[in-house]
């Protein structure tokens, strides 16, 4: 570690550190560090746990006139991905990045609002990936004015179901209740479509909702009921 100052200003850098699990010498946390009074910058990430890696850098900087700005880039399983972030107190917090990635969060007279979107972003399971596909935006004022509208969610490669799948939802949340406008979901058997309601009370003591699905002239087709009382009741039908 090499560090400068004037009492004034300080810069410091890194030559590169190492962790590693003391129970197993293959894992194993790799980087170098440097910075000043204006940000830092982590550069030379490597990381290796448990056979799977992951590699990139990061920065944080802030501006005389306190306009902070980040940048993040990874490689998780040979899959790049990257953000850039904004922030000052007028225009509050702005997102960029890959896979079509937009963001805002900024407040208002009326609270915050906000908005995220992205395209075919890549969401890493254990053995599989899927790619999302998201269009989200709203307002917050407490935890009891709030509502929030699903433009869509696409979702496809989901880790369960027959062949290709997809899921596609689109509806709106407040703090009473989340609406399904469209639900839609197809993979190599079935191709069903429909609506449903919860009441977000169910969330705390009380509440229910419902959910239907049904495919081309119903001959596959789920109805699902459900509701809190001081019991889960739930009451599913099926015609395939």
């Amino acid at each position: 570690l090499f560090m400068s100052t004037d009492f004034d200003r300080f810069s410091f850098t890194t030559t590169g550190v190492e962790f590693t699990d003391r129970d197993n010498r293959d894992n194993r946390t790799r980087f170098t560090l440097s910075g000043n009074n204006s940000g830092f910058s982590l550069n030379n990430v490597d990381i290796l746990w448990n056979g799977t890696g992951l590699t990139g850098k990061a920065a944080l900087s802030r501006s005389e006139d306190n306009l902070f700005s980040g940048d993040l880039s990874l490689v998780y399983r040979e899959t790049p991905y990257r953000v850039s972030a904004s922030w000052d107190e007028d225009r509050g917090l702005f997102l960029q990045g890959a896979y079509g990635l937009t963001g805002f969060l900024k407040t208002t007279s009326q609270g915050v609002d906000f908005r995220l979107a992205c395209e075919d972003l890549p969401v890493p399971f254990q053995e599989h990936t899927s790619f999302v596909s998201l269009l989200l935006n709203g307002n917050y004022r407490d935890p009891e004015t709030w509502s929030a509208y699903l433009r869509r969610v696409d979702i496809t490669g989901l880790p369960f179901g027959s062949g290709e799948n997809s899921l596609s939802v689109a509806g709106s949340a407040d703090p009473d209740r989340l609406v399904l406008y469209r639900t839609a979901y197809r993979d190599g058997i079935s191709n069903l479509g429909g609506s449903g309601v919860l009441d977000t009370s169910l969330l705390s003591s009380s509440g229910g909702g419902w959910l239907e699905l049904a495919g081309p002239n119903n001959r596959e087709r789920y109805s699902l009921q459900f509701s809190l009382d001081e019991d889960l009741k739930a009451e599913l039908r099926m015609n395939n």
